[in-house]
């Protein structure tokens, strides 16, 4: 399914004819027409089922198309993973060992998928790093308490609250 089927009704087997106004075909090199247009609105000439449409589209920075790319990757795990295991099972990638990757993994864990059963952690094509300890810390930190208010019918909370205790698999990869 194309990315720009959303907001622009484009889908698989739609052909792209032409990129600002130069023709492209079989053989094009498609790379130097996109070079150098970052942040530039790029019009694309698409023949589609349906006729064809004229759209608009901003050039991205090699970096922002990376992004891109990651999170499409991240995404189509995330619903595979919902889908196989009919939403009892979770999913998220670990994308470097550093504090911003390790915040991350805190909110996918006890905000996304605090409810899950289990949990597929991905560390594959990681981008490295050194947060390894902290990692492993919040998969095995354990419940050594209960609260409560001294209040009547307060709510009886467990401690430390932020703990996984569901059964977890680490995807691994050489990279």
């Amino acid at each position: 399914k194309s990315k720009m089927n959303k907001p622009f009704g484009i889908t698989k087997g739609d052909i792209l004819m032409k990129v600002d106004g130069t023709e492209v075909g079989k053989g094009s090199a498609l790379n130097a027409l996109f070079a150098d247009k970052t942040g530039q609105k790029i019009k694309l000439d698409i023949k589609t089922a349906k006729g064809d449409k004229t759209i608009t589209v901003k050039g991205l920075s090699s970096g922002a198309n990376y992004n891109l790319h990651y999170d499409n990757w991240v995404n189509e795990r995330s619903l595979k993973t919902d889908k196989l295991s009919e939403g009892r099972i979770g999913y998220l990638h670990i994308r470097s060992m550093d504090g911003r990757s390790y915040d991350q993994f805190i909110q996918d864990i006890f905000a996304e998928n605090y409810d899950k059963e289990a949990l597929v952690i991905d560390v594959r094509n990681n981008g490295g790093g050194n947060i390894h300890d902290r990692l492993i810390e919040a998969l095995t930190k354990k419940q050594y308490a209960y609260n409560s208010s001294r209040y009547h019918g307060a709510e009886i909370t467990k401690n430390p609250g932020s703990i996984w205790d569901k059964p977890v698999v680490v995807l691994i990869n050489e990279d």
